[in-house]
C-alpha cells in the first residue's frame, strides 16, 4: 500500500503543469563576452591602470596571476556549454569580498545570473582557504612562537608575547531556525571571528563562527587553541631573560578584560585610581595589543564585504569571512619584503603608528568614514572575566605575580622606552605624592602629555567632577556662613555622585525637611558620601541591608526582595565616605 501511494504521487507530480520557461540565458547575460566585466573593464585596467585595478579587486595584477594559478586546476569545468573561466570566477569572488555589492548588483555588472554568482561565490571561498591555510598560517611551535616574542619586543617594546588575542563581530541576518543564538549585545545578530595576530598584523589563529551571544573568553575557551591552551599543550617557549634584566619572564599572550588572567595570558588591571605601576602596565599592554585591533581594521577597510550585513546561508558566510582572513594573510605576506613605496595592500601609514612620541592613526581609519568600530569589539558578560578554577591553569595568585614582574620590567631602566616618559609625567602631575616612578626617574618632570589616550589620563588623574567638588568645598562653606549670618542671602550646594561621575545642581541642605524624590530619605544623612560598591542584599520593603548575605540565611529567604542583587537607594546604610577610592578596597575594609 505504501509503495503504490508513493507511486500515485509521483505520476500526479509527472503530469502536473510546470512552469514555462521564458528563454534557457537570459539575452542580456547571452552577451557577457561582450559586455561583461571580465572580457572589457579588467583587462583594460590590468594593462593601462594598475592602480585602478587593485582598487577594483584587492590586488595587483602579478599577484592576481599567482592566486589564478594556485586555484585554476580546483575551479576548472570541461564539456560544460558556455562554462565560466577560472579567472572570471576568482575576479568575481574578489569583487564581491572588496566591494560589499550585493550578488543581484554583481549580476549586472558580469552579466550572470544572481543564482549563479552565489553558487561561484561558495565555491571560490572555499577553494581559496584550502588552498592558502597551509601556506599563510604558520605552526604553532616554539620555534615560530619565539620569532613572534622577538617581533614583538623589536617593534612594539613588550618582551616574551606571542601574539595579540582579541575577537569581532560580523554582522550577518538571522539564519533560519536558530532563535537568539546569534543575536548579541550590541541588539543585532552577528558571527564572531576570534583571532590571534603576530607583531605585523598576519593571523596566526582564527576561529570563525563563534554566535554572537557568547562572550570573548567563552568562544576562546571553546576553540581548538583555547583547549590545547587549558590543557598545557601549547607549545609555549620556556621563559626568557629580557636584555638587562635579572629575572625571566614566561612567555604571554596579551589580551584584554574579556579573558581570564592566567600565567600564559596577560590582561590589564581593572578599576580607578589605579596606581603609577598598574597605569604604566596598562599602557604598554594597550600600545602592543592595538597590533590586532589595526590587522581587523586594515581586514575590514580593504575586504568591504565586513562592513555590510551578510545576507546568505551559514556555510557560506563562513566561506566568506574565511576567505577574507587568508587573502589578508597572502597580501601582507606577499608585500613583506618590499620597500614601503612599492607596497599597495599595507603602505607606510595605513596603519597606526607612532611619530615624534605620538600616536599617529592609521589611514584605515580614514577609509572607514572615521569609524574604528565596523568590526564591532566582543564584550563579555558581567561575572565570566574570570573564568572557572580549571581555566586558571597555574592559579590566579601566580598570574598575579607574573603581572607584577612585568610591571617591575617596565618601570625598570633596562624596560622603559622613550615615549614612557610622557604617560609617567601624566601620572605623577595627577596627585602630589611622589610615586616608586618618581624615585626611579630621579623626580618630577613636565613634559607633554598629548601623546597619552583620554583613558589614560582619566585614570592617571581624578575626574574632573571631582576635582570641582573639592575645589568649591571650601566656597560653600563660606555661602553658608553668609546665609546664618543673612538669611535672605540664598545659595546652592553641588551634589557630587563618584559613582555616575557627574555633578548636578542642589537645593541647600538645610532646606532639606524630608525625604526626597531620588532617595525617600533626608538627603543630609548622606552628604559627602558615595553608593557602596558591595555584594549583598536590601530589602525595599525593610530597608535593611544584608552584607554579602548567602541566600541560605534564614531571614534573606522570608524576603522575596532579597533575591535581587542589585543594590538600592533606599537607605542610608547603602553609602560610605567618598575617600575609600575604589571597589575592591571598599570590599576590602568592609570585610576587615
Amino acid at each position: 500500500m505504501v509503495v503504490a501511494e508513493r507511486l500515485r504521487h509521483l505520476l500526479e507530480w509527472e503530469e502536473a503543469p510546470r512552469r514555462q520557461r521564458r528563454w534557457v540565458v537570459r539575452p542580456t547575460f547571452q552577451m557577457r563576452s561582450q559586455w561583461g566585466a571580465w572580457y572589457t573593464k579588467i583587462p583594460f585596467m590590468k594593462e593601462h591602470d594598475e592602480e585602478l585595478f587593485f582598487n577594483f579587486l584587492r590586488v595587483t595584477p602579478a599577484v592576481f596571476d599567482e592566486l589564478l594559478a594556485k586555484v585554476r586546476p580546483h575551479l576548472e569545468r570541461r564539456n560544460i556549454p558556455s562554462r565560466i573561466e577560472p579567472g572570471e570566477r576568482l575576479a568575481l569572488t574578489l569583487r564581491y569580498l572588496a566591494s560589499g555589492d550585493s550578488q543581484k548588483s554583481l549580476s549586472y555588472e558580469f552579466l550572470i545570473s544572481p543564482s549563479t554568482i552565489s553558487g561561484i561565490v561558495l565555491e571560490t571561498c572555499n577553494t581559496l582557504w584550502d588552498v592558502l591555510v597551509g601556506e599563510v598560517f604558520i605552526v604553532p611551535s616554539a620555534e615560530n612562537f619565539a620569532t613572534i616574542a622577538h617581533d614583538f619586543e623589536t617593534i612594539w617594546n613588550f618582551p616574551n608575547a606571542i601574539g595579540a588575542l582579541d575577537g569581532r563581530h560580523c554582522e550577518i541576518q538571522n539564519f533560519p531556525g536558530q532563535g537568539t543564538d546569534y543575536f548579541n549585545y550590541q541588539s543585532y545578530f552577528s558571527m564572531v571571528l576570534l583571532a590571534m595576530c603576530d607583531a605585523k598584523y598576519k593571523f596566526t589563529f582564527v576561529d570563525i563562527g563563534g554566535r554572537g551571544r557568547r562572550s570573548d573568553g567563552g568562544l576562546f575557551r571553546h576553540s581548538a587553541l583555547g583547549r590545547q591552551f587549558y590543557a598545557g599543550e601549547v607549545q609555549f617557549p620556556g621563559p626568557r631573560t629580557p636584555p638587562g634584566w635579572m629575572q625571566p619572564l614566561p612567555h604571554v599572550i596579551i589580551g584584554d578584560e574579556a579573558f581570564a588572567l592566567n600565567y600564559h595570558l596577560m590582561i590589564p588591571f581593572g578599576g580607578n585610581y589605579l596606581s603609577d605601576e598598574k597605569n604604566i602596565f596598562n599602557y604598554r599592554l594597550s600600545r602592543a595589543r592595538k597590533v590586532i585591533e589595526n590587522a581587523f581594521g586594515i581586514m575590514t577597510a580593504r575586504f568591504r564585504i565586513l562592513r555590510r550585513c551578510l545576507v546568505a546561508s551559514e556555510p557560506t558566510v563562513r566561506a566568506v569571512i574565511s576567505a577574507v582572513v587568508v587573502l589578508h594573510n597572502y597580501l601582507v605576506l606577499n608585500e613583506e619584503n618590499l620597500p614601503a613605496d612599492r607596497r599597495r595592500y599595507l603602505p607606510e601609514g595605513f596603519a597606526d603608528h607612532e611619530q615624534n612620541g605620538h600616536r599617529v592613526p592609521g589611514r584605515w581609519r580614514a577609509e572607514a568614514g572615521g569609524r574604528d568600530d565596523l568590526l564591532q569589539p566582543v564584550r563579555h558578560p558581567i561575572g565570566v572575566a574570570f573564568g572557572g578554577e580549571e581555566e586558571r591553569g597555574y592559579g590566579r595568585e601566580e598570574a598575579e605575580v607574573v603581572q607584577r614582574q612585568f610591571c617591575d620590567y617596565f618601570l625598570s631602566p633596562q624596560g622603559r622606552v622613550p615615549i614612557q616618559e610622557q604617560a609617567e609625567a601624566a601620572f605623577r602631575n595627577s596627585g602630589p605624592a611622589a610615586s616608586p616612578t618618581d624615585q626611579l626617574s630621579g623626580g618630577r618632570q613636565t613634559s607633554s602629555t598629548q601623546s597619552i589616550s583620554p583613558i589614560l589620563r582619566s585614570r592617571a588623574s581624578k575626574p574632573p567632577c571631582r576635582q570641582l567638588f573639592e575645589a568649591q568645598v571650601e566656597n560653600n562653606e563660606k555661602q553658608h556662613t553668609a546665609t546664618d549670618k543673612n538669611p535672605s542671602v540664598e545659595s546652592e550646594g553641588i551634589k557630587f555622585d563618584a559613582f555616575r561621575h557627574k555633578i548636578s545642581p542642589k537645593t541647600n541642605v538645610d532646606n532639606v525637611k524630608g525625604p526626597t524624590s531620588l532617595l525617600d530619605f533626608d538627603y543630609s544623612k548622606v552628604l559627602g558620601k558615595r553608593r557602596k560598591a558591595l555584594p549583598g542584599w536590601t530589602c525595599d520593603k525593610c530597608e535593611t541591608y544584608y552584607e554579602a548575605a548567602g541566600l541560605a540565611m534564614p531571614e534573606v529567604n522570608r524576603c522575596s526582595r532579597h533575591r535581587s542583587v542589585h543594590k538600592r537607594l533606599k537607605s542610608p546604610k547603602n553609602f560610605c565616605p567618598l575617600e575609600m577610592p575604589s571597589r575592591q578596597e571598599d570590599m576590602e575594609n568592609t570585610q576587615e
